[in-house]
């Protein structure tokens, strides 16, 4: 039976290749609608397969740790998707390579729920990525290679965000802010939260907010050349984190009652500017010359929401 699957599902990529068709294939080869969350014209020149989508996720409430628990799930049905695809026999192993070392990163993270994740092929039907640029004598080629949709909760630095904290949120006494780790902080406006607030209501000592961030995200592998191989050296996400909280009254009035907050969505910049590549050419050489595994670095864990003094 997996034979069969597996030779239906490689009928269909070779159909899509040829025509344009697009699929929806899950792990278990069969077909569903497509919720396209990476929709710009920088992937016109890609096929996107969806190895795995989850449908019908509720909102994200207090119950999240506990729905946590079904994501390592989630990303095993996705590599499993991408092993059904058979990826090295279509001349694609590069592409292959580079999703499953980003799976097999995800696989290991707590705290995160992966609800879409879409294999890239390009139309060109290229054989091997594109020429990224050369740092000691050594060519580096790239390849954007899949798109997935994440979401996570966010550390509060050790400080849960309770009604004495809010308070201090509200009166202007911190800030509340998003930063990607290695970019300057945006400042989050209270007035977002004060807008959901009921007239006349006083946060309570009890109250509290959960925040949470999705990461809708694009992947660009880098590789090193070697003969006529192309090595997985760096997988670096980028693409859009839409971040935001889910306040609970918990007042005597209002026991159960939450109210979700959207933030502000921030995009963190692809590499393929010169002014970029240096530093990603430059890491890549180190872990390549150093022959070290391929490093993922993934767009969630660059996400952070504190509050700053």
């Amino acid at each position: 039976m997996k034979k069969l699957i597996k030779s239906i599902i490689c009928i269909m990529l070779t159909l899509s290749l040829m025509f344009g068709v697009t699929f929806n294939v899950s792990a278990n080869g069969m077909n569903q609608p497509m919720n396209d969350k990476n929709t710009t014209e920088e992937l016109d020149g890609y096929e996107k397969i969806c190895v795995f989508s989850k449908e019908g996720v509720e909102q994200v409430t207090s119950t999240y740790m506990q729905e946590r628990e079904s994501s390592g799930d989630n990303v095993e049905q996705a590599i499993q998707g991408v092993l059904d695809l058979e990826l090295g026999s279509m001349g694609y192993q590069y592409i292959e390579d580079a999703c499953l070392a980003e799976l097999e990163t995800m696989s290991s993270d707590m705290g995160i729920v992966l609800e879409e994740y879409n294999v890239l092929l390009p139309k060109n039907r290229a054989s091997a990525p594109t020429y990224y640029g050369t740092y000691k004598s050594r060519d580096y080629y790239s390849e954007i290679t899949s798109t997935s949709y994440v979401r996570r909760t966010v550390e509060w630095d050790g400080k849960f965000a309770k009604g004495d904290v809010i308070r201090q949120w509200i009166q202007n006494a911190i800030s509340l802010t998003f930063c990607f780790i290695d970019g300057s902080p945006y400042t989050i406006p209270y007035t977002l939260l004060t807008s959901q607030f009921p007239t006349g209501y006083t946060v309570h000592d009890e109250s509290w907010m959960d925040c949470y961030c999705n990461v809708d995200s694009k992947n660009r592998a880098v590789y090193a050349k070697e003969g006529n191989n192309y090595i997985l050296v760096v997988n670096r996400e980028y693409g859009y984190a839409r971040p935001y909280a889910v306040y609970h009254f918990n007042s005597t009035a209002t026991p159960t009652a939450t109210v979700e907050i959207q933030f502000p969505n921030y995009f963190y910049a692809d590499t393929v500017v010169e002014s970029s590549k240096g530093n990603v050419l430059k890491m890549a050489s180190a872990i390549y010359e150093s022959g070290a595994v391929a490093v993922s670095y993934k767009l969630y864990k660059m996400v952070a929401i504190r509050f700053l003094n």
